[in-house]
């Protein structure tokens, strides 16, 4: 069995997706399978400017250019994984091999299709989306990262039942509790104060990620008196970019400015160590494919408090606390109420998220890869 995996173009930065391969790669050949992991070349875009020309010479090198390369790549494979389903449109240039493709979620094809209120879609966002969802419909199998995921493809009427499974993802590093001493030495070069209570959220500034929610739970905390006296100079942290204008408008007015800190770029070894140190980790998503931060969160033993839709509410099992996502108010109620049961939560999560192995996540690919070789022969 010879597997080519494609990623993700290592310019866009998607942390998340390129680990998500790069796992798979270290995983099949430890387990003594042919794998080599390839990603679109920078071949144009190496020259362009952190400005517009790079994106639509980014655009070339995936379009016009990688293509032809990979159709050559794919010869050598008898099965091509396409890891994201954002490269679904290389399927039709891989019919050579069986193609099996990972959908993480299908957020932006109905954002595309107009069934996401407020989110609009460029011309060339739509033409993008159209050449997704025709990838994805000729793929020889699709593995969703979640059954929510798969329900939403499937209502779409993007690929007929037999050919669309659920897969959950795995941990994508070795996420585990950190031990305080070693996670405050960790963090203290980052401005975490050793021994202040923090709360925490890790993603992007994408509207569905609800950062403004996680903000406003904050203030609320802060100006309570139970919560001063449970938590004396209780801090927030973001785990990725600068708060909006709007956010550090209202953070000001708040009084809160001094008391929230902004972290990116972390290794895996400060990650770990901000969620094993965080007070509780809050995740009010209004919409997900999967939420690798809750799982990884967990499996550093950091109590979560999460949006009670799925499939956050799958994920998190009885390990985790289910709010509305924009009722800021239950937020911090959970955490106020809930604050003798802290210990127990911990465990909890540690126990739930050693349902997303890594190990277990591997075993169910190599199990769609081999019924793929038996169909195809």
């Amino acid at each position: 069995m010879k597997i080519l995996l494609v990623g993700n173009s290592l310019r866009d930065g998607q942390v998340s997706m390129l680990a998500f391969a790069r796992v798979l790669q270290k995983e099949l050949t430890a387990r003594g399978i042919e794998v080599r992991l390839v990603h679109p070349p920078a071949i144009l875009g190496k020259f362009a400017k952190r400005d517009f020309t790079s994106k639509w010479l980014g655009y070339l090198d995936k379009f016009a250019l990688y293509p032809a390369r990979l159709r050559r790549e794919a010869a050598w494979a008898n099965i091509v994984h396409v890891c994201d389903h954002s490269n679904a449109m290389y399927v039709r240039r891989a019919l050579g091999s069986a193609i099996l493709v990972t959908c993480h979620d299908v957020i932006a094809i109905q954002a595309a299709l107009g069934m996401i209120p407020g989110w609009k879609v460029s011309k060339t966002g739509y033409l993008f989306q159209w050449l997704i969802r025709r990838g994805l419909g000729r793929a020889d199998q699709i593995c969703c990262s979640s059954e929510r995921t798969r329900e939403d493809l499937l209502t779409l009427g993007i690929a007929p039942s037999e050919r669309v499974s659920t897969l959950w993802n795995g941990l994508n590093d070795d996420f585990s509790p950190v031990e305080p001493d070693v996670a405050a030495a960790a963090l203290a070069p980052l401005g975490v104060t050793p021994g202040t209570p923090y709360l925490l959220h890790v993603g992007t500034d994408l509207a569905r990620k609800n950062r403004f929610t996680v903000l406003r739970a904050f203030a609320a905390l802060a100006a309570d008196a139970r919560a001063q006296q449970q938590w004396p100079g209780l801090q927030l942290v973001f785990v990725g970019p600068p708060l909006n204008n709007e956010m550090q408008a209202f953070a000001t007015s708040a009084g809160l400015q001094n008391r929230i800190l902004v972290l990116k770029d972390l290794d895996s070894h400060q990650l770990r160590s901000i969620y094993s140190a965080a007070l509780a980790f809050l995740f009010p998503s209004t919409s997900e494919g999967f939420g690798w931060p809750l799982i990884e969160a967990q499996a550093c033993g950091c109590p979560v408090i999460t949006s009670d839709l799925s499939p956050m509410n799958q994920i998190g099992g009885d390990a985790a606390l289910y709010v509305q996502p924009f009722d800021h108010d239950a937020i911090a109620r959970c955490l106020l109420d809930n604050v003798d049961r802290w210990p127990e939560f911990s465990r909890k999560s540690i126990t739930n998220a050693a349902r997303f192995s890594t190990s277990d996540m591997v075993n169910k690919y190599i199990a769609a890869y081999e019924a793929l070789l038996k169909q195809s022969k």
